[in-house]
């Protein structure tokens, strides 16, 4: 701050489709979990689904292949997830509809 009580700001340009919001939850390693997170879970058979984390229906959901269905992301454990990427700096994570063995 300098003596007349004026700080130094910045501006950074920032494209909004790449700002997530903050969801409340924690990964299992105690990462936030934003809207647009890529997140890994493994299913019932040990295979790890990439999961997109939107906002649609008044809550935040881990979307997955749409023959999948998809839950509130409230509704699972958020230690069994796994924050490891998010779709604008790694949407290859997404490909073959996220199903990773």
């Amino acid at each position: 701050m300098n003596t007349d009580g004026m700080g130094l700001f910045f501006h950074c340009p920032v494209e909004p489709e790449t700002v997530g919001e903050f969801t409340g939850l924690k990964d299992k390693n105690g990462k936030e979990i934003y809207e647009g997170d890529v997140v890994a879970q493994p299913d019932d058979y040990g295979t790890f689904c990439h999961q997109l984390v939107v906002y649609a229906e008044g809550r935040f959901i881990p979307l997955v292949r749409a023959e999948y269905g998809h839950n509130a992301i409230d509704r699972y454990d958020p230690s069994a997830f796994e924050v490891i990427g998010n779709l604008t700096d790694t949407p290859d994570l997404l490909k073959d509809g996220g199903q990773r063995g």
